[in-house]
């Protein structure tokens, strides 16, 4: 009769190399992939040395709010400040706790400590109690007021972002390259960068109603603006020079402030001498679309 095989304590995983582990990693669950640091401390340098992070309610494979809170902060706790190349912040404030590290301010100020290169942030506000259910989130924009912070940032996305401060200035982010606001509320009076490339401001952002907001990019390369595109209502931009500028796609619709629904060329809206696009005069590649009847003062001017 054949002997059974003695049990063993070594870890069916250990001649695995870890390349192969972290790609396991990859495509486990944020709270499951946490969970591995129990198996060993080859998994847990493993897992603290990943540079992509998560905290997205959808990629929990437990998403109710006292689990999400719990495992949050335990992923602060045992990554420390291990630099990151990229994170998501896409989960939702509980209205009656924001002094947690589940706050997306305090996410944010976290991935900046950790050198972050690459962040998304996309917030909602979360009105039921325990369970993250789809009937008790929603889409509620979350006011981001303090200026960031950071020598590594490279790309920034916001979604559903309100920006109420007076200058949207990202001197701060001397490596700053690309920055994408979509469905975003933009009430500033500037927004600045010496260092960006690429803008992108896209679907239905409001811009000011009662004054234009100067955009300073001197080094911009592209850039995507869409202006009254939709739902929301303002002002359009007024582009401040920008000598770099290889492609530039604008879109100003209907419902941009600067639309005019009179026949009469001698109405004061049509009388305005402002030149709101004398940034675009240098692209290479120009693509302006603009609603029928917008004010005349659309002169692009070198």
């Amino acid at each position: 009769m054949p002997k059974k095989a003695a049990a063993s304590d070594k870890d069916p995983f250990d001649d695995l190399p870890d390349d192969l582990l972290r790609r396991i990693l990859y495509f486990l669950p944020g709270d499951d992939a946490l969970q591995t640091c129990v198996l060993g401390t080859r998994w847990r340098d493993i897992w603290r040395d990943r540079t992509r992070l998560r905290f997205d309610y959808e990629d929990w494979s437990s998403p109710t709010f006292e689990r999400y809170e719990k495992l949050a902060n335990l992923i602060i706790h045992v990554r420390g400040n291990s630099p990151l190349t990229d994170c998501v912040i896409h989960h939702f404030d509980v209205v009656d706790n924001r002094g947690t590290f589940t706050c997306t301010k305090q996410l944010i100020e976290y991935v900046l400590e950790c050198r972050v290169k690459r962040l998304v942030v996309e917030p909602g506000l979360y009105h039921g109690e325990l369970s993250l259910q789809p009937e008790n989130y929603d889409d509620v924009p979350l006011s981001l007021d303090d200026r960031l912070i950071s020598w590594y940032l490279m790309t920034i996305e916001f979604l559903y972002v309100v920006f109420e401060h007076s200058s949207l200035d990202f001197s701060d982010c001397p490596k700053l390259k690309t920055l994408t606001m979509r469905d975003c509320s933009i009430y500033v009076r500037r927004i600045v960068s010496e260092s960006l490339k690429h803008l992108q401001i896209l679907d239905e952002c409001a811009f000011p109603e009662q004054s234009r907001i100067q955009i300073y990019t001197p080094r911009l390369i592209s850039l995507d603006l869409w202006c009254g595109d939709g739902s929301s209502e303002g002002l359009t931009p007024l582009l401040e020079k920008m000598p770099l500028l290889e492609t530039a796609f604008v879109t100003i619709g209907h419902m941009c402030l600067d639309y005019c629904e009179c026949n009469d060329t001698s109405c004061p809206c049509c009388d305005e001498e402002s030149v709101l696009l004398n940034g675009l005069s240098n692209a290479v590649h120009l693509q302006l679309t603009a609603a029928p009847k917008m004010f005349p003062n659309f002169d692009i001017v070198a």
